[in-house]
């Protein structure tokens, strides 16, 4: 009887649920309509030119703002003020300009390095760099170059060309083959978090927060 009695309960409450609220309501997401990834895709470059123009607009204001400190340190240095006062307004005023060059760096870097080819020592293609909307992109954290779990991703720490104790990785510290950056069919650097086998190389890492954060500081990855 006390089983009867709560599976009776238990069914009076669904009926109650689907009157109210209507069988379809159920269902969290509709799985015959696939996921747009073209508009997706698309929402995402428009997000990603967003940020660029907000970039240069930050990059505009903090030259005025330099220019107005710079204007503050004569000013200073025409008065006479205490030394340990000046020397702490120049090293702002340097840390600024320092700032916005290496806003100005990662900009160019950016525009430069995209669509660059990551090749491995072995030949492999391991993607291409660019923004994260970018199926091919190794920032792509769904795409086959740029996902943890993927075999063909230098993020996949268990993988060929990911683990740090793999001599193909740009996490091998030692590796003397690391992947190469490739543009207009010329090996440009190698992708290494070591200083073996090219005479230019860059940091894996440093590519993505060039590419997969804003410029809008540093220290975020």
């Amino acid at each position: 009887m006390t089983r009867f009695h709560w599976r009776a309960k238990f069914l009076i409450i669904l009926v109650v649920l689907s009157s109210l609220l209507g069988a379809g309501d159920f269902c969290v997401a509709d799985p015959s309509k696939p996921i747009d990834e073209a508009e997706l895709s698309r929402q995402a470059q428009a997000l990603s030119e967003a940020q660029e123009k907000s970039l240069k607009a930050q990059m505009e204001l903090m030259e005025k703002q330099i220019e107005i400190a710079k204007k503050q340190l004569d000013v200073f240095r025409n008065a006479n003020q205490n030394k340990e006062a000046l020397a702490a307004l120049e090293a702002i005023v340097e840390l600024n300009s320092a700032e916005l060059q290496l806003k100005r760096a990662a900009l160019k870097a950016r525009l430069a390095l995209q669509g660059a080819n990551l090749i491995a020592a072995d030949g492999r293609y391991l993607g291409r760099i660019g923004p994260s909307y970018d199926n091919e992109s190794i920032f792509c954290t769904y795409g086959a170059y740029g996902a943890s779990y993927s075999d063909k991703s230098i993020w996949c720490t268990y993988g060929k060309y990911g683990a740090s104790y793999e001599e193909l990785s740009p996490f091998c510290s030692y590796s003397m083959k690391p992947p190469r950056l490739v543009v207009a069919g010329k090996v440009i650097a190698g992708v290494t978090v070591g200083g073996f086998g090219y005479p230019t190389a860059v940091s894996p890492q440093l590519l993505r927060t060039l590419f997969k954060t804003e410029i809008t500081g540093f220290a975020r990855e």
